[in-house]
């Protein structure tokens, strides 16, 4: 388990270099005043 936890920057960094992902959600993203965020996992 915690190699797994040791991967979640190298994880997050891979995702967000790839802004293209988040073009279907932009206006949400936008638009609303976020508070908070979760970040939910679910190992295999």
């Amino acid at each position: 388990m915690s190699s797994e936890i040791a991967q979640t920057l190298h994880i997050f960094s891979n995702i967000l270099s790839d802004l293209s992902a988040f073009e279907s959600i932009e206006d949400v993203l936008t638009q609303e005043k976020f508070q908070s965020v979760l970040i939910l996992a679910r190992g295999t």
